[in-house]
């Protein structure tokens, strides 16, 4: 499954070529579908572009008018996730803002929103998640070198704000280096991301955790979470 709305505005230029937006919605949905199937069950590398183009039902000339290359559908793909997640995070951070004003906890509140956003996202789009991970290992980094920028700076600048905000707010400790806590609460999430996605890390959560993270569909765990963030960056 993709999340719907390809052509939304971006504030990079878009992997695929100018003829793949202009053709009918149903057509590019189908083809984003099937890559996003292909990709995630088989990897990047495994992955057959051709066989992407027959089960799309269109011609692997027509596909190659979309895009360049097989890296440049994956690309696509992944910036179709990536949209969603900034989409995700936007939300986030006005809810934040807005409670804040009742006197909420600034940055403490904004992880909890993405603790439960990125796991509502990793099951609603699992493959997605599933392609991003594989987008993350040290073999493609010539690929994920491409993406890193795209997908982390609207994260960290998110982190940072609110981060501020706290500071200014009084809410958490003012020696507190906001880098390495932001960084700190995104590894946490991404890695709470994909426990949701893989089974590898739905295992490792398990270990670790307990199995209570399945019949609480991890509330428990985002609780624990929230909490020793909370206790770690309190004043005093």
């Amino acid at each position: 499954m993709i999340p719907p709305d390809i052509d939304s505005a971006a504030e990079w230029p878009p992997f695929y070529k100018a003829t793949f937006g202009k053709i009918d919605e149903e057509r590019k949905r189908l083809l984003l579908e099937m890559a996003v199937a292909e990709f995630a069950q088989k990897g990047f590398n495994a992955a057959n572009i051709n066989e992407i183009a027959k089960r799309s039902g269109i011609s692997i000339g027509s596909m190659y008018s979309y895009f360049e290359s097989k890296e440049a559908l994956f690309l696509t793909i992944i910036d179709e996730g990536y949209r969603v997640l900034r989409e995700a995070l936007t939300e986030a951070e006005a809810a934040t803002e807005a409670s804040d004003k009742a006197g909420a906890e600034g940055i403490v509140s904004l992880f909890a929103r993405l603790l439960h956003s990125s796991r509502d996202y990793a099951r609603k789009y699992p493959e997605l998640t599933q392609i991003y991970l594989d987008a993350t290992t040290q073999g493609l980094a010539p690929l994920s070198g491409r993406l890193s920028y795209r997908l982390e700076t609207i994260t960290a600048s998110l982190y940072q704000r609110s981060i501020a905000a706290s500071k200014a707010a009084g809410t958490i400790r003012q020696e507190l280096d906001a880098g390495a806590l932001a960084f700190y609460l995104d590894n946490l999430l991404i890695v709470f991301q994909f426990s949701f996605a893989s089974d590898y890390y739905r295992d490792r959560m398990r270990i670790f955790a307990g199995d209570s993270v399945d019949a609480d569909d991890g509330e428990g765990l985002i609780a624990s979470l929230v909490d020793l963030v909370r206790r770690s960056v309190a004043p005093g």
